[in-house]
């Protein structure tokens, strides 16, 4: 094992890849390849490349960026990993000499344990929609059990997109009175990709994974990731998370020319905003819905945005 130092965090090197990541008392034990690639052969073959694949594997320090180089037949990858105060910056760029280049999972956090105990106060958010959160992950959202088709991708796994089911490009996952971790990615373009949880039971955890398509799936033989992915550690909740990836998305193009800087005042300082479901039925119990908004603005003493 070889460890790397990038501004704050220790970065542990070994296996031809990343397996652990520590910074200011918080760890992250990590497992398995950091990255996996998707090729369409030219025979027509699809296959699939991990970093065990590769001859050869590097690495160099310059400052606070770590850069991490393997080398294949086929097939090269080149990973950057920059310090940025309490966050670390992913990008990876793939070159193929013959194999279109389909899919490009990267970074991959294999083996992510249960923060306290054995996870059951743990909580995962998902910006699924609105946001969720989920307690006991490992041991409820990815169970062997199927999900609704509009929720996401279940089985062992729970997958979904940016953008479309997931509104928003951050996930958290903490524990009370924990370091908790922080993922994102900073993608002003919102290019399509897939983030993905997948049930790991060696660590009775989880894999956590975010998958990039790189256009002309399957014809292009170079990808460069064109947008960051952040992760750091955080103590908080989600809350907390909320704050950290707000920083970066109020100075992207959806706010800053949103048409909501159109709207009254009144509108823009709402305190509460609630959504008229009932068991995912748009528009149900209306009645009953217009006089607990009311009640909630009575009671709160605040302002009560209805979505109808």
């Amino acid at each position: 094992m070889t460890a790397a130092h990038i501004g704050g965090y220790r970065v542990e090197l070994s296996g031809g890849g990343i397996s652990a990541l520590e910074n200011g008392g918080a760890r992250l034990t990590l497992s398995g390849s950091v990255w996996n690639i998707e090729v369409t052969e030219q025979s027509g073959e699809v296959k699939t490349y991990t970093a065990s694949d590769m001859r050869t594997f590097d690495f160099c320090v310059r400052g606070n960026r770590l850069e991490l180089f393997w080398r294949g037949r086929d097939l090269t990858v080149r990973a950057a990993v920059v310090c940025e105060g309490e966050a670390l910056r992913f990008r990876v760029a793939v070159a193929s000499d013959g194999a279109g280049i389909n899919r490009v999972v990267y970074p991959v956090f294999g083996g992510i344990s249960p923060i306290a105990g054995r996870g059951e106060e743990d909580t995962l958010l998902l910006p699924w929609q609105n946001g969720v959160l989920i307690k006991d992950p490992a041991h409820t959202l990815l169970r062997n059990t199927e999900l609704p088709f509009w929720m996401g991708r279940g089985g062992g796994k729970y997958e979904n997109e940016y953008p479309a089911q997931y509104s928003y490009q951050f996930f958290a996952y903490y524990s009370r009175d924990s370091h908790g971790l922080y993922f994102s990615t900073e993608d002003g373009g919102a290019y399509i990709k897939t983030v993905g949880f997948y049930r790991n039971d060696d660590c009775d955890g989880f894999d956590f994974a975010l998958t990039n398509y790189p256009e002309n799936m399957g014809i292009e033989r170079y990808y460069d990731m064109p947008y960051d992915f952040v992760f750091r550690f955080f103590k908080g909740d989600w809350q907390t998370a909320a704050n950290l990836y707000r920083a970066w998305a109020v100075h992207q193009p959806w706010s800053q020319n949103s048409r909501g800087r159109e709207l009254p005042h009144a509108a823009r300082r709402v305190d509460f905003f609630r959504i008229n479901h009932e068991s995912y039925a748009l528009g149900t119990r209306t009645e009953e819905y217009a006089a607990t908004c009311e009640l909630l603005q009575r009671r709160l003493d605040c302002t009560v945005a209805a979505h109808w």
